[in-house]
C-alpha cells in the first residue's frame, strides 16, 4: 500500500468450539470477525453471519470515510481470499463492492480478486482500496512475471 492512499479491512467467517454442558465440543452456527488481522488476531467486533453484500457494505463503511475518498477518485480494488474461501465468493462480494463505488462515483481502474495473499486456510477476505494518480496507474499497468502473480 502507497501511504496515504489507500485503506484497508479484514472479515473472517468461522466457527468457535464451545464446550456445552455435557462437557462436550460442538460446533455453533457461524460467525463473522470484523477487522481481523492477516495472522489470526481476532477481530475488533464478533457478529452473526452476514450476506455478502452486507458485509460490502460494511467494510466500505470503514474504508471510505477513512482516507476519505471522494466522487471522481480513480481506484484499484483488490480482494484477497484468507485460504479456504472460494473464488466464486470473492467474485460476489467484488460485485457489490464495485456497484457501491460506481454509486459513489468512485471508478475502479483496475481490480484484482483471488487468494493473493493467504492465512493459514482461514475462510474470510480481505478488501483493500488504493486511490491512483497518474504515476500509480502508470505502474499499476506494468507488466509482471512472479510465481504466483502474472500481468501482461
Amino acid at each position: 500500500m502507497v501511504a496515504g492512499h489507500g485503506g484497508q479491512q479484514g472479515q473472517i467467517a468461522g466457527r468457535d468450539s464451545e464446550v456445552d454442558r455435557s462437557g462436550l465440543p460442538h460446533q455453533p452456527l457461524p460467525t463473522l470477525q470484523r477487522a481481523v488481522g492477516h495472522h489470526g488476531e481476532p477481530g475488533i467486533k464478533k457478529m452473526d453471519i452476514k450476506s455478502a453484500d452486507e458485509v460490502a457494505e460494511m467494510m466500505l463503511d470503514i474504508i471510505l470515510p477513512d482516507l476519505p475518498f471522494k466522487g471522481g477518485d480513480e481506484v484499484c480494488v483488490l480482494i484477497s481470499g484468507l485460504g479456504s474461501t472460494p473464488l466464486l465468493e470473492l467474485y460476489i462480494l467484488y460485485r457489490k463492492i464495485g456497484h457501491l463505488l460506481e454509486d459513489k462515483n468512485i471508478p475502479v481502474y483496475k481490480s484484482y480478486v483471488g487468494n493473493l495473499f493467504t492465512s493459514l486456510e482461514m475462510a474470510g477476505v480481505t478488501l483493500t482500496v488504493m486511490r491512483l494518480d497518474d504515476e500509480l496507474k502508470q505502474l499499476l499497468d506494468h507488466p509482471a512475471d512472479a510465481v504466483h502473480f502474472k500481468q501482461l
